[in-house]
């Protein structure tokens, strides 16, 4: 986790010198129809930093004739995976150590309408519904404890804000109720 968030404070940082050698009143478009973001970022959860890319395309301006309120509508991918070694007894009785591994991927769509509030800052909000897979498997087997999986089908919240350095990088933050993650950060990127 602490290489990812370098590797986004580089990447902010080339940005901020290379577009700052450029024209100082170049206006960076934000977010409208012909918009096409990947956002690549982690998340915090209380067990493990899952890792999340989703894409978006703009599809309509001025949503319900709001001038500046943009629709998007996109994909979204989210993975985590954790272990965690304990002691205990086996089926016969004796002493072994134990590996519980969790696994879980999302896979959802999204409509969030973005709003821009200030030069380079988009504001976003939307809801998502989405698929949840969740596994977890004991090594070794253990007959008296099985492995376990669920999967089910959520919709919920999403709440965010990008800022955009130039004509194509960013980074954004946002949290909600719809995903493994509380709240995530990562880059931005328009194609």
């Amino acid at each position: 986790m602490r290489k990812f968030v370098l590797i986004i404070a580089a990447f902010a940082c080339v940005s901020m010198g290379t577009f700052a050698k450029g024209k100082k009143s170049q206006s960076v478009e934000m977010f409208d129809k012909n918009t096409q973001l990947i956002h690549l970022g982690i998340g915090i959860n209380g067990t493990a930093a899952p890792v999340e890319l989703s894409f978006e395309k703009g599809v309509k301006d001025n949503l319900f004739n709001v001038k500046g309120l943009n629709l998007g509508i996109g994909g979204y991918f989210n993975y985590f995976g954790s272990s965690t070694d304990f002691s205990g007894f086996s089926s016969t009785g004796s002493a072994t150590t134990y590996t519980w591994s969790y696994s879980n991927i999302v896979l959802g769509a999204r409509a969030l309408a973005h709003y821009k509030l200030i030069s380079q800052l988009d504001t976003y909000a939307g809801v998502m519904i989405g698929y949840d897979i969740f596994g977890a498997k004991l090594s070794p087997a253990n007959d008296l404890i099985p492995a376990t999986g669920t999967s089910f089908i959520f919709y919920g919240g999403v709440a965010g804000v990008r800022y955009q350095f130039g004509p194509k990088l960013g980074v954004y933050l946002e949290g909600g109720s719809a995903s493994v993650s509380n709240a995530s950060i990562g880059i931005s990127y328009k194609l």
